[in-house]
């Protein structure tokens, strides 16, 4: 997974494809996909013992002011991957730093809900989940016990709020790549469905109405860049922004 993360361009399953057996690597895709793998294997090899550590700020906007917001922290809105309700940008030292300055203040462009740290070696996958869960009868087992018919709910469990799940890759050249994918989950209500038992009565089993999006990144940054997403609409406007990174604490 670590080489097709740090070989993005190449369409693996299509043109390429990785094979792992009894502790070796098979490759086969075009030569110059084979230079970039080799190149990747070099990277992990000298940065195995790399340890990187990722602060991700987690931000929630009015998605309404999301181009204001952008321009008032200096980010070039056309340069910024806007694609609907999602956005990915990488911004400089400074445009973080004006970023953050706008948060949490009285006529403020965002509220900063959580700030996790995270240490992990180079390439290692770590994910970061920001949750709630809401428990609701899905169905009902139905079985015969002697003569008579037993109906036991089955309980669901939706999971509401967010997840970033992340590799964070030191490449040859002393860069940083994130790759990864955001996604938000909302629950929007509760559905009340009827339905009849085997023994003749009558139940209501629910089914949640959510919204689900995911945000998929692979992005090369320099050292103190960090990723800005912006994606999943959660209520009345509402929209999760991540501010993601990455520091290496200790490289041999």
């Amino acid at each position: 997974e670590a080489l097709k993360v740090g070989v993005p361009d190449v369409k693996w399953g299509e043109e390429a494809e990785i094979r792992a057996n009894a502790g070796l690597v098979e490759v086969r895709a075009p030569r110059e996909a084979q230079e970039q793998v080799r190149a990747v294997l070099e990277s992990l090899r000298k940065h195995r013992e790399t340890m990187i550590q990722v602060e991700a700020k987690l931000v929630e906007i009015d998605l309404a002011d999301r181009s204001g917001l952008l321009k008032r922290a200096g980010v070039s809105v056309s340069k910024a991957g806007i694609h609907g309700a999602h956005c990915r940008a990488v911004l400089t030292p400074l445009q973080a730093q004006i970023l953050l300055a706008r948060i949490g203040h009285e006529s403020s462009d965002g509220w900063l809900l959580s700030a996790p740290r995270l240490t992990v070696f180079h390439a290692q996958r770590a994910s970061i989940t920001i949750a709630s869960q809401t428990a609701y009868i899905s169905n009902y087992e139905q079985q015969m016990v002697g003569t008579s018919i037993v109906c036991d709910p089955v309980v669901g469990v939706f999971t509401d709020g967010l997840v970033l799940d992340l590799r964070a890759i030191r490449s040859a050249e002393g860069r940083m790549r994130l790759a990864g994918m955001a996604k938000t989950s909302a629950l929007l209500g509760m559905e009340g469905l009827p339905i009849t038992l085997l023994n003749g009565t009558t139940a209501t089993i629910e089914m949640p109405h959510a919204a689900v999006e995911e945000l998929t990144f692979n992005v090369e940054m320099a050292d103190g860049e960090t990723l800005l997403l912006l994606g999943g609409v959660r209520r009345d406007g509402r929209a999760a922004m991540w501010l993601v990174t990455p520091t290496v604490m200790h490289e041999k």
